[in-house]
């Protein structure tokens, strides 16, 4: 006697690779970095800091480093009109993750070195996604 393969066994075989592909992708945040202005630095630095929101432009949540209004952990690396500069990154503590739900902003103040001239900023940070795979994002350069 022959034994025939059921239409629900083959839909729950069908579930069950689908799941186990998507639980395999890799992490590939869609985020958008928007340069907003200048704004008063908090302390330590009490200066001038460029602000730059960070979008979650895909279709879910991330998460990223800080409280709920800023980003703590980044990296900046400034530069002049010459391409010298230098790498800002924050001794900020990490608060913990926040979740950024799609479509949300949140906003990444980038201290400015002071008598530098600074012409770009090229930021980066990580995001996390619900499995906890984190990936690094990086802007394009930014004019202040």
């Amino acid at each position: 006697m022959k034994r025939q393969f059921s239409i629900r066994l083959l839909l729950l075989a069908a579930l069950f690779v689908a799941c186990a592909l998507w639980l395999l992708m890799p992490f590939r945040p869609s985020a958008r970095f928007t340069p907003v202005g200048f704004v008063k630095s908090s302390p330590p630095n009490n200066g001038k800091a460029f602000r730059v929101t960070v979008t979650n432009d895909g279709s879910s949540s991330v998460w990223y480093t800080g409280n709920d209004t800023n980003i703590t952990s980044f990296t900046a690396i400034q530069l002049d009109k010459t391409g010298n500069g230098g790498r800002i990154t924050p001794n900020a503590e990490a608060i913990g993750w926040v979740e950024l739900h799609p479509g949300a902003s949140v906003a990444l103040d980038v201290p400015i070195v002071t008598g530098m001239g600074i012409e770009t900023a090229t930021l980066s940070t990580e995001l996390s996604d619900w499995r906890g795979r984190v990936a690094l994002i990086s802007s394009d350069a930014l004019s202040p």
